[in-house]
């Protein structure tokens, strides 16, 4: 079993507006920007939106 200490998502070039992290903290879905905005301007409710470089033990690089 690996034990992370620290998870590096590069997201420069990323192209996706979703995407699922699964066996590793921290694990979850992780959504873009633009797809954040159009969810909050649909008016769907029960989602929060936590931004990536918030969550410990993660390195994001743009």
């Amino acid at each position: 079993m690996l034990l992370e200490k620290k998870v590096y998502l590069d997201l420069s070039k990323a192209t996706e507006d979703m995407f699922r992290i699964v066996n590793a903290p921290p694990g979850g879905y992780f959504v873009s920007e633009r797809l954040k905005n159009a969810i909050e301007e649909s008016g769907f409710t029960g989602m929060e939106f936590i931004e990536v470089s918030e969550l410990d033990r993660v390195e994001v690089i743009y």
